[in-house]
């Protein structure tokens, strides 16, 4: 079985994610208009079993999105999560793509570290990383 909560709301009512509050209410009566048993006009039972779906799920999606606090609980659950960072397989010169100008925090502000013109060792890796990491420095 198919509920109107696993359909984007926004794409039911024909809207745009920004959409304002007035779009949302003339998309919403523009498609009631057009499902709804009273003004769609004759269907057989076939078409108006599919009617009643449609307005079923037009009726949902308007009850979410015209309320200002179901809307951004609604806008929350839909919006995909943040990117995670994925390891990736090191080419040869990624290091300088990876490091770039790297910059540590002093007491004294920021201090930009300039990459060398050879590739970094992991022994100069862990050393940088200590240096950042260590609080006495």
């Amino acid at each position: 079985m198919t509920s109107a909560s696993h359909h984007d709301h926004y794409t039911i009512l024909g809207v745009d994610p920004d959409a304002t509050d007035a779009q949302i209410t003339h998309a919403y009566r523009v498609l009631l208009r057009r499902h709804h048993p009273d003004t769609r006009g004759a269907t057989n039972g076939d078409d108006a079993a599919a009617e009643d779906t449609q307005l079923q799920h037009v009726l949902a999606a308007y009850t979410v999105l015209h309320d200002p606090r179901q809307r951004a609980d609604y806008d929350r659950y839909r919006r995909p999560p943040a990117p995670q960072h994925r390891r990736t397989r090191a080419t040869p010169g990624s290091h300088a793509v990876i490091l770039g100008t790297i910059t540590t925090t002093r007491p004294t502000g920021l201090t930009p570290v300039e990459p060398a013109d050879t590739p970094p060792t992991a022994a100069t890796i862990l050393d940088l990383l200590r240096a950042i990491l260590d609080p006495r420095s």
